[in-house]
């Protein structure tokens, strides 16, 4: 499991953060995700950023269920925008306005 909230030092974006969680297959659907979100969440808050936004596989329903519940919205699809195995991945963008 990680986790970490990335804030860029530009002025233009230090209102905005990405959530980046990661956590093994064999562990989803344990609430370890929801629990990692909340406090980045919290913690995003506390610094005053104004919304969060994160990316997931299109193939990787596990953490889209989670993240809506905590009011993230799709905003959009990167076409292949990541490559595994040498396979084109799609990602789908998402974001929370705080």
């Amino acid at each position: 499991m990680r986790g970490s909230v990335q804030v860029l030092p530009w002025r233009r974006v230090q209102g905005r953060g990405h959530v980046v969680l990661g956590v093994r297959a064999s562990h989803h659907r344990r609430g370890i995700g929801r629990a990692l979100l909340h406090p980045a969440i919290d913690e995003a808050r506390r610094r005053s950023i104004h919304r969060l936004e994160l990316t997931t596989w299109v193939h990787n329903e596990a953490p889209i269920a989670p993240c809506r519940s905590w009011g993230f919205e799709r905003e959009g699809l990167r076409h292949a925008s990541l490559i595994t195995d040498g396979q084109p991945i799609d990602e789908i963008y998402m974001g929370l306005v705080l």
